[in-house]
């Protein structure tokens, strides 16, 4: 849920999870869907640690949980370990922000035709 602590991350093995926010006077937006072998979930590494978002299921989904917090604190013990995490992390969130502009980008096109 969006606001709620982010104490961990998934790793999704099979299905779908849809990323969503709320807009006011429209509701729940899906702006973006994890499949499987994606990340979700990357707010535990970033403060003040709060969801960002929403994740929903879309269909069957399974997926590996990882304790966050407990990988937060040894990143803070061992730079090189939390070099590693960024290293991992940082391009699938990289890639997940361009998807996300050209969908944004496609709305914006058909909005003005």
């Amino acid at each position: 849920r969006e606001g709620a602590a982010a104490d961990s991350f998934y790793l999704v093995r099979h299905g779908a999870v849809a990323l969503e926010t709320f807009v006011p006077g429209r509701g729940a937006f899906t702006f973006l869907t994890v499949k499987s072998g994606e990340i979700l979930g990357a707010d535990w590494l970033i403060p003040p640690y709060r969801s960002s978002f929403d994740a929903r299921a879309i269909e069957l989904t399974r997926a590996i949980v990882f304790d966050g917090k407990c990988l937060r604190g040894k990143c803070e013990a061992d730079p090189r370990v939390g070099y590693e995490m960024m290293k991992r992390f940082i391009p699938p969130l990289v890639k997940r922000l361009q998807s996300a502009r050209m969908q944004a980008l496609g709305m914006y096109d058909a909005a003005n035709a």
